[in-house]
């Protein structure tokens, strides 16, 4: 299976979009959001695939072109200390949060959970997601 993103400007067909290989997977959200507040969304499709790794696929559309967002800390990154799956995602205050389940250490753990935060930025080769920390006060720019 893949999903394809097909975008429109000022009604207009932008040309190419994107596509995910979404083999084995199932698309459990999809947000529209500007982060970055230029004044173009982009859009966030979160996955279920069970995996450590960030299940984030993110597009943005300037105008007449589209462009894939990348993920610091994708496919290959190290898994976060006592991962345990059961990921879910949202959008606050401009941050993709993704949270998941801590795993048990002992028998008398309650369920905790823990998240990481991510900001859209740009880099040399477009944007990307890179992960800060929530709980600091966002930086004045």
């Amino acid at each position: 299976d893949k999903l394809y993103i097909s975008c429109k400007y000022n009604g207009a067909d932008i040309g190419d979009g994107s596509g995910w290989n979404m083999y084995g997977k199932s698309i459990t959200q999809v947000a529209v959001k500007d982060l970055n507040a230029d004044g173009y969304p982009e859009v966030y499709a979160f996955n279920d695939f069970p995996s450590s790794s960030p299940n984030i696929n993110a597009i943005t559309c300037i105008e007449s072109v589209c462009s894939q967002i990348g993920m610091r800390g994708a496919a290959g990154g190290p898994a976060p200390e006592n991962y345990c799956g059961g990921d879910s995602y949202s959008i606050e205050k401009n941050l993709v949060i993704r949270k998941y389940r801590l795993c048990r250490k002992w028998p008398a753990a309650s369920d905790r959970f823990g998240t990481i935060a991510y900001k859209l930025d740009r880099n040399s080769f477009g944007y990307i997601l890179n992960s800060v920390d929530a709980t600091a006060p966002p930086a004045a720019g």
